[in-house]
């Protein structure tokens, strides 16, 4: 007689693995917990190197960094072609999101990467 095997959830096929790195960052963003990034480092990145995404790229976001960076190339690149009145409006937008980025990390609203807020020192859990 063939004893039938009991499947626990983690043999079956229908759970998917998940990355231990996963779990805990989901359970960082439950807690509130913050990112570890440096908000110091990250504030001065965003003041001096805002317009080209420099802060985005070391806060893990990728996607944002390469947008701005777009932005600031494609904006002078324009302007080299003799478009000015489109390099000025692209570079427009890049600053005013440059001014907008530095605002939400001095107030400590911004995220990084991981959906993480990067805290500014002294900085209470809501």
């Amino acid at each position: 007689m063939e004893q039938e095997r009991y499947q626990s959830p983690e043999d079956s096929d229908q759970y998917e693995e998940r990355d231990f790195r996963e779990v805990e960052l989901e359970l960082d963003r439950e807690e509130g917990l913050y990112s570890q990034k440096s908000y110091t480092v990250a504030v001065i990145l965003s003041a001096i190197f805002g317009v080209l995404g420099i802060q985005h790229f070391y806060l893990g976001r990728w996607g944002m960094g390469f947008f701005d960076l777009g932005l600031t190339v494609g904006g002078l690149a324009f302007l080299a072609a003799d478009m000015p009145l489109l390099g000025a409006l692209l570079l427009g937008l890049d600053g005013i999101h440059t001014i907008f980025v530095t605002y939400k990390l001095l107030v400590g609203e911004y995220r990084d990467g991981n959906g993480l807020i990067v805290p500014y020192p002294g900085q209470k859990k809501k």
